[in-house]
């Protein structure tokens, strides 16, 4: 696929998907100054036993879009901010599993690994995220063999009646570790802004439903 199976997609009325990264910042508010938004309770389970057994601290909170610093956060710039506060941003995270970019959360230091998390519980995350914002169309951005892209591939967006197109970064043979998040930062950019002229060398579209 090319950057024209996107160029019919509002970015403001999709659902867009990010990864977390290990670069976060510390800080934040108190828990007791904010409301918590509602969340699945069994996805609330999972987080609880996947935090507790991770370095984490929650008495700061900072929404999730915030909390990440990497080279994806960096590279995307002004408009991730943009999307955060006024599109559908969700973001696949190592501790909270999955996250809306304005959710408080705290720091934590736990790589993705889908093996910590009940079978189904991610996917109806990120499909329930996808009917609440009211977006038939969902545009995920994540290393292609990485935990992120693998859930990605694997919930069943066709079942809850959505579209799905997965942007990776392919044909990086060295510094792949800082160079994918970078060009995938880019791409972001590049689809917020409806600049599709403007993806990174490497970039790829996979159509998932």
């Amino acid at each position: 696929m090319t950057a024209e199976c996107l160029g019919q997609v509002d970015p403001r009325l999709a659902m867009i998907v990010i990864p977390c990264s290990a670069d976060k910042a510390r800080g934040g508010m108190p828990p007791g100054a904010v409301n918590l938004p509602a969340c699945n309770p069994a996805l609330l389970a999972a987080r609880a036993r996947v935090l507790d057994a991770a370095p984490s601290d929650t008495r700061e909170l900072l929404p999730a879009w915030r909390r990440y610093q990497g080279r994806f956060y960096r590279s995307a710039g002004p408009a991730l901010t943009e999307a955060a506060q006024s599109g559908h941003v969700v973001i696949i995270s190592g501790g909270y599993g999955v996250a809306d970019a304005g959710e408080l959360i705290g720091w934590y230091d736990k790589v993705l690994l889908l093996s910590d998390w009940p079978a189904g519980v991610l996917e109806s995350a990120l499909t329930g995220h996808a009917w609440q914002a009211g977006s038939a169309t969902v545009v995920a951005f994540a290393a292609r063999t990485s935990d992120y892209a693998r859930l990605v591939r694997q919930t069943p967006w066709k079942d809850a009646g959505l579209s799905a197109v997965l942007v990776s970064i392919a044909g990086v043979t060295g510094g792949a570790q800082r160079e994918v998040p970078r060009r995938l930062g880019l791409a972001f950019a590049a689809f917020w802004g409806r600049q599709h002229g403007a993806y990174p060398p490497g970039t790829t579209f996979e159509q998932l439903a």
